[in-house]
């Protein structure tokens, strides 16, 4: 093989290199602008039902309504719009707000380095839902929340499972996996044997 088409090889994969970061970097941008909308339309659908506006009848009217405006729109069905509202409230119910921020400023977060210092910063509920939907949330895919919302029950182990995926570059499928084989629980129990070994420790 030829010098030049050693070189011209090279060149050429560098310009790959670069389509895919430039591809990467897209669907990135509209993977967070999808996990935005979903918690906004969530937010709408979550008030006008809570303040009693709208029954289930209205929500499914809603998706109708969508569907026959915009038939190539997937995950508007009636199932996808309560998976939004529930998305919406878990995610700004007091509780959790108030463990999020507990956990995120917390010293003994490790994991608090690959999530933006913003957070750490913010002192006000609603400014805190508003960044962590923006800088976090927005980070991962909308099927990996999915699996989230399903396999866990507390507020920490939401954030340990969120913050995991974003820092170890998480698929959806490995993110699955480490949810079925109880990754948190057994993190927190190592944590636990690590610390009780320190403290015995001369």
């Amino acid at each position: 093989m030829s010098k030049e088409i050693i070189h011209n090889n090279q060149d050429f994969e560098q310009i790959l290199s670069l389509i895919y970061e430039a591809r990467n970097r897209v669907y990135s941008k509209a993977n967070s602008e999808l996990v935005l909308l979903y918690f906004n339309v969530g937010k709408v659908v979550s008030e006008r039902v809570n303040a009693g506006n709208w029954g289930e009848n209205t929500v499914q009217q809603l998706a109708d309504f969508i569907q026959s405006k915009e038939p190539s729109l997937k995950g508007f069905n009636r199932r996808g719009l309560y998976r939004m509202k529930q998305f919406f409230e878990v995610y700004s119910d007091k509780e959790f707000v108030s463990s999020a921020m507990t956990l995120l400023q917390s010293k003994g977060n490790q994991q608090n380095k690959k999530v933006s210092t913003v957070l750490t910063q913010l002192q006000t509920a609603d400014d805190f839902v508003s960044k962590f939907v923006s800088t976090v949330l927005s980070q991962i895919q909308w099927s990996s929340h999915l699996h989230i919302f399903n396999k866990t029950k507390t507020a920490e182990e939401k954030i340990f499972y969120i913050l995991h995926a974003i820092s170890e570059r998480l698929s959806v499928r490995e993110l699955e996996r480490q949810l079925n084989t109880a990754t948190f629980e057994r993190t927190m129990l190592s944590n636990k044997l690590a610390s009780s070994v320190t403290t015995q420790l001369p």
